[in-house]
């Protein structure tokens, strides 16, 4: 018999349960039982699975070297957080995957989640989670691992952003999220200084942020697609854009819809590319974008080299 045919089995993915009724391997009301779980998996990491229920926060859960996938019940799975920081990825290589899981800042939490910066970033990727009522932002990331992305999340009443990603963060992709009622942007993408790492932001419906609706700053190489961003503005009044692009190089805007349908609009203008000083934007692609019934201009395009398409202007 050839042995060609065979392979080594791939070793089982630890995984362990939190609990409320004492059916988890950990049980309890609070971020301790979660704690203990990830702790529990060790260098390996693995899988916490947390079932419904209410969980305080009161020591912020930290993920270090080890890749760990957290997962919940959509919309039954809460934890609320007490004064602190919901999760930190902070070690170098570290991974996280949460799905199904809501992070409740009960006006007293800092940030739902944050990835802290590393020479050797850590990766974050989220689905399906619920961001919101944080006194910081909702999902910061200080940099990121590759492969890093944000997706089919709801991040709403933050205190500062709905989501914030800042320095060298290649190949994040932020898509099919709904931001709103945050005090200030509803996607934030800047980095310290001008590298080519791709981004891409897709398919979002940011709305009633406080600045506006989407900014992208000094970045170089990304895609900004398919995003609906509306009645933005709100905390200051006729100022931000729903789309705000500054001190950028070979950006693709595209196929967004950019608009106000308040009775008195606040978004004052669409999309906003205005020089902000030595910040201009150049080789940009600007095409098959629709904008109307902003307060000020549907469009603002300043800078060198933009390719200008053809955009809807109600």
């Amino acid at each position: 018999m050839s042995m060609g045919l065979f392979q080594a089995p791939m070793s089982p993915i630890a995984s362990v349960v939190v609990a409320q009724d004492g059916s988890g391997h950990y049980n309890g009301t609070t971020g301790e039982c979660i704690q203990d779980a990830v702790d529990s998996l060790g260098a390996a990491g693995g899988w916490v699975h947390i079932k419904s229920g209410t969980y305080t926060i009161t020591s912020t859960a930290i993920i270090t070297e080890s890749p760990i996938t957290l997962t919940g019940v959509y919309g039954k799975t809460t934890l609320q957080l007490d004064g602190v920081n919901g999760c930190v990825v902070s070690g170098a290589n570290a991974f996280l995957y949460c799905e199904n899981l809501t992070v409740d800042g009960d006006s007293s939490g800092g940030s739902g989640f944050i990835v802290g910066s590393q020479v050797t970033p850590p990766t974050l990727q989220l689905d399906r989670c619920i961001v919101h009522d944080c006194v910081g932002t909702g999902i910061k990331l200080e940099c990121g691992g590759e492969n890093s992305f944000i997706n089919n999340c709801v991040v709403y009443d933050n205190a500062e952003h709905g989501i914030a990603a800042f320095n060298y963060i290649p190949g994040l992709v932020i898509q099919s999220n709904i931001l709103h009622g945050n005090s200030k942007y509803g996607i934030a993408v800047v980095r310290d200084v001008n590298s080519p790492k791709i981004f891409n932001i897709l398919e979002n419906f940011t709305y009633e942020n406080g600045f506006a609706g989407i900014d992208v700053g000094r970045c170089v190489g990304g895609i900004v697609s398919g995003n609906h961003s509306y009645n933005n503005s709100q905390d200051t009044g006729d100022t931000y854009a729903g789309l705000l692009v500054w001190g950028s190089e070979k950006i693709n805007i595209t196929d967004n819809l950019l608009f106000d349908n308040q009775d008195t609009a606040t978004q004052k203008y669409g999309l906003d590319m205005s020089d902000l000083g030595i910040y201009s934007n150049s080789n940009c692609l600007i095409d098959d974008n629709t904008a109307w019934d902003n307060a000020t201009l549907n469009y603002l395009i300043e800078g060198t080299n933009n390719v200008i398409g053809e955009n809807g202007d109600w």
